[in-house]
Parts: structure tokens; C-alpha cells; sequence
């Protein structure tokens, strides 16, 4: 099984959409055409032969990890580059972040978008939102406690920082119109780059396996069709209200 977290702006994309395209600025009603339209000049070319969703046993699974606050514009992306379309099923909190769960057209496994509201806190790097991700993905059963996963981030400090999670290998996504990467790996207790830019899934030892601790809780340090936008549910207790301001996230 081929499972891999993406970052968004600057690793899917070209140009960053953060601000223009930010929750306040383009409202749920319309983010998700938009989304699809904006993806058709702005996704890194040959990104549709890496970031790949589907049913089969040892298939391939992806996710977005992203600080951006607009996952219905996200989702008209991911749209535009599976080739099928996207409905949100669901949207809830966990461990201080929050995931929308979409349904693909034609594939029973969910995709997760991981993103953080404008009145959430942002954090120095995406660790708890990689845990929080892994976690889901883990209760429900879309992946093993064994199973290793790629994170993909053009941010070296958010890469560097998810070494700590063991069931993550990091790569570092160049500034490129084409998707390009990076290994990072780990050697006495620094990080070095080596140069990989071809679509590999990288092993570690599973002897090398630690455990994560957060909130008392032990986990493993691993890995209808619709043509409408979906709507985020509103004034409920796991629901989240979109933010009234535009910021600035890079």
C-alpha cells in the first residue's frame, strides 16, 4: 500500500492561493468550482501521476496536510486532478485541528483534507496535524499500525520536524513547475538531503518503530458523484463556521 500526505500551496500547486482564494474571500457555495477551475492552469505538471486515490489492496492512498482554511476549494484540486468528482460528507475536530472527509465518485475509500480554520491556532509545523490525520486513518482501518507514509511539504521546517513522527518519510518539494522532490533524511541527529526525484516508497526497519504519546493516548508512529459544491453544515457542535477575516498563511 502506497499511502502519501500533501501539502498544498507551493506542492500541488504552482503559486499559492492561500490569500486570494482564503475561506473569507471565496465562501463555500462557490470554493469548490473554483477550485476546479483555478486547478486547470495552476497544478504542477504531472502531478496526476503522483498524487493517486483508489480501492485497490495495495493500492494508493492520499491525503492533504495543509495550514491553508479552504478545503472546498482544495477538493475542487483534487477534482480536477483524480478526473472524478468530490462530496463532502462530513467535517470534524480532532486534537485541535480539523479534517473534511469527501467522497470520490466511483471509490468507496474517503479522501481527508487536514487544514486548520481561521480561528484555529497555527502551529510551528503540521506534526499535529500528520498525528491527527494518521490517527483517523488508523480507527478507520484505511491503514495499518505498520504501514509507512510520505509527507510531501515545500516547507523544509515543516519536513524536518515530521522526522519525529517515525511513520513519516519526508520529502522536500522543489520550486518547480513539475513535481519535484527531495529525500530528507536523518543522520546523527541533523538532517541531510539526498537527491530523489523518482516516485519511490521508502521503507525503514520496523525495529526502528517508536511509539507517540499525546493526550494519555498511545498510537504507533506510522502511516455521489456531485456537480454541485458542497456545503460546509453549519452551527453544530463539531461544525466550524467560516472565518469573517482573510489572512495571511504561507
Amino acid at each position: 500500500m502506497i499511502t502519501k500526505f500533501f501539502d498544498f500551496d507551493e506542492t500541488i500547486n504552482k503559486n499559492h492561493t492561500c490569500e486570494q482564494f482564503c475561506a473569507a474571500k471565496c465562501p463555500s457555495n462557490i470554493a469548490y468550482s473554483e477550485g476546479k477551475k483555478h486547478a486547470q492552469t495552476n497544478t504542477k505538471n504531472g502531478m496526476e501521476n503522483f498524487l493517486k486515490h483508489d480501492d485497490e489492496e495495495d493500492g494508493n492512498t492520499s491525503a492533504i496536510v495543509t495550514f491553508h482554511d479552504n478545503p472546498n476549494f482544495i477538493a475542487g484540486y483534487i477534482a480536477h486532478i483524480l478526473g472524478k468528482e468530490l462530496q463532502l460528507v462530513k467535517c470534524f475536530n480532532i486534537l485541535n485541528t480539523a479534517i473534511n472527509e469527501y467522497c470520490i465518485n466511483g471509490i468507496k475509500k474517503p479522501f481527508y483534507i487536514s487544514y486548520i480554520p481561521n480561528d484555529f491556532p497555527l502551529e510551528d509545523n503540521k506534526n499535529l496535524q500528520l498525528t491527527a490525520l494518521h490517527e483517523v486513518l488508523l480507527e478507520n482501518k484505511w491503514i495499518k499500525k505498520d504501514t509507512l507514509l510520505s509527507f510531501y511539504d515545500d516547507s523544509s521546517t515543516n519536513c524536518n520536524a515530521a522526522k519525529e513522527l517515525r511513520f513519516i518519510t519526508s520529502y522536500l518539494v522543489k520550486s518547480t513547475k513539475k513535481f519535484k522532490y527531495q529525500l530528507i533524511k536523518e543522520r546523527n541527529n541533523g538532517f541531510m538531503h539526498s537527491q530523489n526525484d523518482s516516485d519511490q516508497q521508502v521503507f525503514a526497519n520496523l525495529n526502528d518503530l517508536g511509539l507517540f504519546s499525546i493526550n494519555n493516548k498511545q498510537i504507533f508512529d506510522q502511516e455521489q458523484k456531485s456537480t454541485q459544491d458542497p456545503e460546509l453544515p453549519l452551527n453544530k457542535k463539531n461544525d466550524l463556521n467560516e472565518p469573517t477575516m482573510p489572512y495571511k498563511r504561507m
